[in-house]
């Protein structure tokens, strides 16, 4: 996971409960993640409530918007990952986003027939040129 980040310019994380607790850090995995550029304006407030609000604009604007509610966050988990003190909620989203990830990857790869079509042409046109 801190590939992801250090392969990007970012730093490598050391606290993950901490370091994810106002959702910036999840926005940027998300934006790398997906190549996208997705801005939920958030604030590096330390206040609980401020981060418990960005963790509602990353589940609109992210969870809902981007990813089509493939997940979404509920109102316990955002007040867990705000409080910035326990890695296990913020590590089994982290999950959640790389599985959403890997089974958007395999349902787009899926059905080949329109990639064996083009080899096929590609086949045909090369066999014209050699002949």
């Amino acid at each position: 996971m801190n590939n992801i980040f250090t392969k990007n310019g970012h730093k490598a994380v050391n606290n993950f409960a901490r370091e994810f607790a106002d959702g910036i850090k999840f926005q940027t995995l998300f934006n790398l993640m997906y190549d996208e550029k997705v801005d939920c304006r958030l604030s590096t407030a330390n206040d609980p409530k401020i981060r418990i609000l960005n963790w509602s604009k990353i589940n609109s604007l992210i969870c809902f918007t981007a990813l089509q509610q493939k997940f979404y966050l509920v109102e316990k988990t955002m007040k867990q990952l705000s409080k910035g003190t326990d890695s296990k909620p913020i590590l089994k989203l982290i999950k959640v986003l790389l599985q959403t990830q890997q089974n958007e990857y395999l349902e787009a790869t899926k059905d080949t027939s329109a990639i064996e079509d083009i080899a096929d042409k590609v086949e045909a046109k090369k066999a014209l040129f050699d002949a």
